[in-house]
């Protein structure tokens, strides 16, 4: 096995493993912060989890080889991503 492909692998086991771990502390403290209005409580859980999409996706179609359809991953994450980012500018601006 090349370097590379062994730091790659080494990159998937993080993204199917270790970052579920530190995203899930991120998602429970965004949902704890009570100085923020739920609106953008819910965009920045929205965000997180359009990265968090991604986790599985590395751990079954680069780690175990189970095929798994990109686009529909794709589509998942922009909406998170974005709708989640839409939703916390519209909890900033002012009323």
């Amino acid at each position: 096995m090349s370097l590379l492909r062994l730091l790659l692998n080494a990159w998937f086991l993080w993204v199917a493993i270790g970052l579920p771990i530190s995203l899930t502390g991120k998602i429970r403290a965004a949902l704890a912060e009570t100085s923020r209005p739920p609106l953008w409580r819910t965009g920045r859980v929205l965000f997180l989890l359009g990265i968090l999409v991604w986790c599985p996706y590395v751990l079954l179609a680069r780690l175990l080889l189970i095929p798994v359809s990109l686009p529909a991953v794709l589509v998942f994450h922009c909406v998170c991503l974005y709708g989640g980012l839409a939703l916390q500018k519209a909890a900033e601006r002012p009323a």
